[in-house]
């Protein structure tokens, strides 16, 4: 596929919420509404009702996506070099108001992890206890690839999305890549939990539950007979938060003291947000998430990177484009093209190469042209967000190849 800034596409303006169905949070001003399923993977989000209401009555040229228009020039806006100094926000976590509790609950003590054996020759320990965080059991599903003698596998740290606060989307969405992984590519994954933001986790609270996973599996990896290079990929919400814990995951203030070694040697992004100030303007279902995970209006627009210190408010410091600056390890960049992906832009993948490289970091963007799209049976009218078939298999013959040399199995 071709891997070019000058990729053009027909960009269409839509906002589709024909299944968009109001959910009653008792008598909150807050509801909840799930959005059209998108290839494989459920879309939850929550808004103000006045949005709903805006979302359902969305037409095709309705000026709630007013982003749309700017999707191409914002693909070339330019991220100063340095942000200019401020005074840095207080870093305590923000517990979001009604957000509706989720059921079942994650554990509060660590559950019994169950060992069994997958097609292949896969091992799967499931329940691995990583960390008690936030009286929280965080928690994990360890992928070992068949035992090959004299070899050692890599690890890839799998970060699930959900838009932060989808109770509904747990790691079980990545247990099929996790287990293809570990057969195919015999590259051990660590398909981890996060508290969403109404259970401890808006920021920064879960990007340290992830810097926690790629600590403790740094500390583990030899208990595994694994090698020690850890890489991590995530999807939607799941891929911002790791492209999160690889560009800040060193930072004293996000340290969670899981381990020593918080570092990757790769970093997967499958549709992340990347700019969350722009990303709330991209469209009516984008704009009321970030302001309620990070605590922050997402009204100020990222003006530089931050260099390894805290930005200036919450929102731009959540944002990955504010750290690109700060990336040592080669990112890849995966995104359906506009119009197919509705929920993240195209132009949020391509702001973030951009950046990372005037940075002078390794990046790799990835975005199907619509052909390829359709060759894999995916249509703008269906849809394709983060890890779905269509881009999986439209992008693999550059991961996999990648992932291999990185994190693949390697010789003792």
């Amino acid at each position: 596929m071709a891997l070019n800034r000058a990729h053009k596409i027909e960009m269409t303006r839509s906002c589709d919420a024909r299944s968009a169905r109001d959910i009653e949070a008792d008598g909150s001003a807050v509801i909840a509404f799930r959005a059209m399923a998108i290839g494989s993977e459920r879309a939850w989000f929550v808004c103000a009702s006045a949005l709903c209401a805006a979302l359902t009555a969305c037409a095709t040229n309705a000026p709630q996506d007013a982003g749309a228009n700017d999707r191409d020039a914002d693909a070339d806006r330019a991220i100063p070099a340095d942000a200019a100094p401020c005074t840095p926000y207080d870093g305590a976590a923000l517990a979001p108001a009604g957000l509706p509790r989720c059921s079942p609950a994650l554990p509060s003590s660590p559950s019994p992890v169950q060992t069994m054996t997958l097609a292949g020759g896969v091992t799967l320990r499931r329940n691995v206890a990583i960390a008690v965080r936030g009286g929280v059991s965080l928690e994990a599903d360890l992928y070992l690839p068949p035992v090959r003698a004299g070899v050692r596998p890599g690890l890839l740290v799998l970060v699930h999305g959900g838009g932060w606060v989808d109770c509904m989307n747990r790691r079980d969405t990545l247990a099929p890549y996790g287990e293809l992984l570990a057969r195919a590519h015999g590259i051990a994954a660590l398909n981890v939990e996060y508290r969403l933001a109404q259970e401890g986790g808006a920021f920064p609270e879960n990007v340290r539950d992830v810097v926690c996973a790629v600590q403790w599996a740094h500390a583990h990896a030899r208990d595994y007979d694994l090698d020690d290079r850890v890489g991590i990929a995530g999807t939607s919400a799941g891929a911002h938060l790791a492209l999160m814990a690889s560009l800040i995951g060193g930072r004293a203030d996000i340290d969670p003291g899981c381990g020593s070694d918080a570092s990757v040697a790769l970093s997967i992004a499958w549709a992340a947000p990347t700019d969350l100030p722009r990303f709330v303007q991209s469209s009516s279902m984008a704009r009321a998430v970030p302001p309620l995970y990070t605590g922050d209006s997402c009204t100020s627009p990222v003006q530089g990177c931050a260099r390894g210190a805290p930005a200036c408010t919450r929102c731009i410091d959540a944002s990955p484009i504010a750290h690109a600056c700060t990336a040592r390890a080669p990112v890849v960049l995966v995104q359906a093209p506009d119009p197919y992906d509705r929920l993240v832009p195209e132009a949020q993948a391509r702001t973030m190469a951009t950046a990372l490289q005037a940075a002078g970091a390794a990046v790799t963007l990835l975005v199907p042209t619509d052909s390829e799209m359709r060759s894999f049976g995916c249509t703008p009218e269906g849809g394709s967000h983060a890890l779905d078939g269509c881009t999986l298999r439209a992008t693999a013959s550059v991961i996999d190849p990648l992932m291999a040399r990185i994190v693949g199995p390697r010789g003792q």
